[in-house]
């Protein structure tokens, strides 16, 4: 399936883009909730249609639920839900899409196909996934499922079912909750949707239905549904952050959302995709715990590797991005760049740290060229926003504190490079190019990085709303003039 880091790329034919997506939030937890009970009668025979894009968020060991309903119709206890299961790092080859369904007290599974899927992984943080799943009793097989447009192969979606097969009232039905992001328990879906669709006994190709592959890169990118809809059917495009649970099918199908504050929504879209933390590189037990849809970073209590962001091999450009410092615990927090060879280099080490450019919070900045600590600026503490200004087509770098460009920086300068705290990065390893980081050795130390989606920082801070030179993302603090969001 083709993915591309960083995409953002609109459908060529219709220009159909998606403007907001709803971060569900961390797992485990029991607190968000989309769901509604269906009032209209439904099918005894099972056959519908769910598609939605979604982008993971921080890895976990449980499951990230993509819907769930319960079919009173065989028992109070009975479940139905469709995950994405167990992608943790560095187990990242176990995450494959995963259906379950059983009655509970009833002994085997009236309706079956569960475990060891192990053959489709889902391993890319950084970029939206479409996924569409596919329900038709009246063919065989009668489970479908897409992703990017691509039918995986039956062999890998039946390959150890060893159930009865599928029910003929298992279809939700009147009196049924349905989920969205969640089930009953702890498992949430821990990332963000888009453009959520599910259709009522209609089995749809989600090519030319949901998307179309690009004729300029091959990507399956989003078009604009123009089907229908009936009974229990619903289009969820969260673009109200007061109701993400509005539906726009004009059926008035409306969910009913808990523990989803406003500040979850997202520019972050399948067609205009932000960095975030990268969860698939560093050694076992010292990567930062991701929070936040993979935008915060908690720090382990021993010494870690950095963490970088998705978009990393900068070499040219001008980019601008923000971190919310939200605590220290005593010791320094570093920031800045690192050399994307240096960071390969040293993975089995676990130093990870050759040919830095960064600031500490303890008010000095150093490289690892020179190896020495020289003082720069003002110190920073919790509270603080940090500001990134990476000029890489005249090979400076800037920081700021809460607005301000320390040391008199001047990031719009160019090549005089006013006030840069380094102005070698071209000459520095310049072949594999930069990547933001971050890294930190206490357990208190945590920040939270603004690539460009939301200047609420996970809604610790009041958004302001401020966008790059080419009227992209949401920063708190204006980017300095021709740099640009990642």
């Amino acid at each position: 399936m083709p993915i591309f880091p960083g995409s953002s790329i609109p459908s060529a034919d219709t220009g159909y883009t998606i403007d907001q997506s709803m971060y569900f939030g961390d797992a485990p937890s029991t607190g968000p909730k989309m769901s509604r009970q269906f009032d209209e009668a439904g099918s005894a025979n099972p056959k519908w249609t769910f598609a939605t894009w979604i982008k993971k968020g921080g890895p976990d060991t449980g499951a990230k639920t993509l819907y769930y309903f319960r079919p009173l119709a065989i028992s109070a206890g009975a479940d139905f839900e469709f995950v994405i299961n167990n992608d943790s790092y560095p187990d990242v080859g176990n995450g494959p899409l995963r259906c379950n369904s059983w009655a509970a007290g009833s002994g085997d599974p009236t309706w079956d196909w569960t475990t060891g899927y192990n053959r489709l992984s889902l391993l890319d943080f950084s970029n939206f996934y479409h996924i569409c799943h596919v329900i038709d009793y009246t063919t065989s097989p009668y489970v479908f499922i897409y992703v990017n447009g691509v039918l995986m192969d039956p062999d890998t979606i039946y390959a150890t079912k060893t159930g009865a097969g599928y029910g003929t009232d298992f279809s939700p039905q009147s009196g049924d909750t349905f989920f969205i992001g969640s089930n009953y328990s702890n498992q949430c879906g821990n990332g963000y949707f888009a453009d959520t669709y599910w259709i009522e006994q209609q089995a749809l190709n989600p090519v030319g239905t949901f998307g179309e592959f690009s004729e300029d890169t091959g990507q399956f990118v989003p078009i604009e549904y123009t089907g229908t809809y009936s009974g229990n059917s619903f289009y969820l495009d969260y673009s109200d952050s007061s109701d993400f649970g509005a539906d726009r099918s004009g059926l008035s199908n409306d969910f009913t959302v808990a523990s989803i504050p406003a500040t979850q929504q997202m520019l972050d879209t399948p067609t205009n995709t932000f960095a975030n933390w990268n969860p698939l590189w560093g050694r076992t037990g010292t990567m930062p715990a991701l929070t936040d849809g993979s935008r915060g970073g908690v720090s382990p209590a021993a010494r870690q590797c950095p963490i970088t962001a998705t978009i990393a091999g900068l070499v040219s450009g001008k980019w601008y991005w923000e971190y919310d410092v939200v605590g220290l615990g005593g010791v320094d927090m570093d920031i800045g760049v690192l050399n994307t060879s240096g960071q390969m280099a040293d993975i089995s080490t676990g130093n990870g740290h050759t040919y830095r450019w960064y600031i500490s919070s303890s008010g000095n900045k150093q490289s690892d060229t020179s190896g020495s600590t020289v003082a720069y600026g003002d110190s920073f503490a919790a509270a603080d926003i940090v500001g990134v200004a990476l000029d890489m087509d005249n090979g400076a770098i800037y920081f700021s504190k809460n607005g301000t460009w320390q040391d008199s920086g001047d990031p719009t300068s160019g090549a005089s490079k006013t006030g840069a705290a380094y102005t070698d990065l071209l000459s520095a390893v310049p072949s594999t190019g930069w990547a933001p980081f971050m890294i930190s050795n206490n357990a208190s130390c945590k920040a939270t990085v603004n690539f460009g989606p939301d200047s609420s920082f996970a809604g610790s801070k009041t958004a302001q709303g401020n966008q790059d030179s080419n009227g992209k993302g949401d920063f708190y603090y204006a980017p300095p003039t021709d740099y640009l969001a990642l």
